[in-house]
């Protein structure tokens, strides 16, 4: 492992080896191998970790509060009903680190991440503790270039983010009825509406697929399907009765900057609004899948 320094960490937190009974309070463990060690039911508050290997150790019951992990490597360690409050991890390498029954409550990691199919299930029940920890890896996960475990948190993040929401403006427990009083449930109803609205209109712009599948519902379902409904006051300039198609190319010239002529008029005010939100919406649309496609070639 590269050496870092631990004077920088020790001021005030005296250098101590870690050793049974693995406890400890405001003190600096640095530049230790723990390999292939188990360690049980440790116990450590206030203290810094500095250049510690665990790697293929067990911990087993142990227990971390308001803890600082820089540079530590848990290579194919195995953490195993352990809990981190207050935990910050620097720069520390988890290369198939394996998680069972662990709890991380406002944890937050700088330069390093753990990998979303080994933490989902360690993720806090709390949906707004679980949304903060989900935000701040989601982040780590794309500076890293991991794409795929962005994604992942990035849509537990959002799931979080809507299931605390609701649960404040539905007062679900005395939690969210003490800190969500009277306009709070409001704000917390708009929000959730909104987040809501977002999945079902453009996917969060995190999906391509379902900006597409958006794009062609709009423009060949839904929009047609409200000009169906108002063809009695769209007119043609020829005598034939207008039909479905005639409100699909309406709902496409509207959508697209294609000129399809099919001499049908569309003079009534609301006909004419109702085409100018499809257009401001496509434009939305399009927009997002670009921005979709630059963050994906980025990645890449």
């Amino acid at each position: 492992m590269d050496g870092i320094p631990a004077e920088p960490y020790s001021i005030g937190r005296p250098l101590t080896p870690m050793a049974p009974p693995y406890t400890g309070e405001d003190c600096t463990y640095a530049a230790q191998r723990l390999n292939g060690q188990t360690i049980q039911q440790a116990r450590y508050r206030h203290c810094t970790f500095v250049n510690v290997s665990f790697k293929q150790a067990t911990l087993d019951d142990c227990a971390f509060a308001d803890c600082r992990f820089v540079g530590c490597y848990f290579r194919r360690t195995t953490l195993r009903n352990c809990r981190f409050e207050g935990c910050r991890f620097h720069e520390c390498g988890f290369p198939r680190v394996s998680l069972a029954a662990c709890r991380f409550y406002y944890v937050s990691f700088a330069d390093c991440q753990i990998a979303f199919d080994e933490m989902e299930h360690s993720l806090p029940p709390e949906p707004n503790v679980r949304e903060e920890l989900c935000r701040n890896l989601a982040r780590q996960s794309s500076l890293l270039g991991l794409s795929d475990d962005a994604r992942q948190y990035r849509k537990l993040e959002t799931e979080a983010r809507e299931c605390h929401l609701k649960n404040g403006f539905k007062s679900q427990s005395d939690w969210y009825r003490n800190h969500f009083v009277g306009w709070q449930k409001l704000v917390a109803f708009r929000g959730w509406v909104w987040s809501r609205t977002n999945r079902i209109l453009w996917g969060y712009c995190d999906s391509g697929i379902r900006l597409i599948a958006n794009f062609m519902l709009t423009t060949f379902g839904f929009f047609p399907l409200l000009y169906w409904l108002l063809l009695p006051d769209i007119r043609t300039n020829s005598e034939e009765s207008t039909t479905y198609l005639d409100a699909v190319l309406l709902s496409v010239a509207a959508a697209t900057p294609a000129d399809l002529d099919r001499g049908v008029e569309s003079d009534p005010w609301w006909i004419v609004s109702l085409m100018s939100i499809q257009s401001l919406y496509s434009v939305v649309l399009v927009a997002m899948f670009a921005a979709f496609l630059f963050q994906w070639s980025s990645r890449r």
